[in-house]
């Protein structure tokens, strides 16, 4: 049984992007997984997502700068950015001026995460 709305995964690790894939495919939910930001932009472009979750660096373009173009490409699209930083960094700080909905700082437990998931997607 899949849950309202798509999720779309952004992560270069593709270790972790599959377990965390793997553990949401368990409970239901409909997922599409890439390891970059230019992959996401494609997918949002062809499709639409009711949550996207995506790791502060990513090759190429961090993922603050995803969620700026994210945001104006899909405005209704809620959004969870993953981040080993400190919570005080400075780049940190400017992603939650951006609008982004959550941020998991890693680790992170699972649980967490797919409470995030289900509130986000409701």
């Amino acid at each position: 049984m899949n849950k309202v709305g798509k999720i779309l995964l952004i992560e270069d690790d593709r270790d972790f992007s599959e377990s965390l894939a793997i553990m949401m495919r368990m409970r239901g939910y409909e997922l599409v997984t890439v390891c970059g930001a230019e992959e996401a932009m494609e997918q949002i472009d062809g499709e639409r997502f009711g949550l996207i979750i995506v790791d502060f660096r990513l090759p190429g373009m961090s993922g603050g700068e995803f969620l700026d173009w994210a945001h104006r490409h899909s405005p209704d699209t809620s959004t969870v950015l993953m981040t080993g930083c400190d919570r005080n960094a400075p780049e940190i700080e400017s992603v939650k001026e951006s609008g982004v909905d959550e941020i998991l700082y890693k680790p992170f437990k699972i649980k967490h995460l797919l409470s995030i998931v289900e509130n986000s997607l409701k």
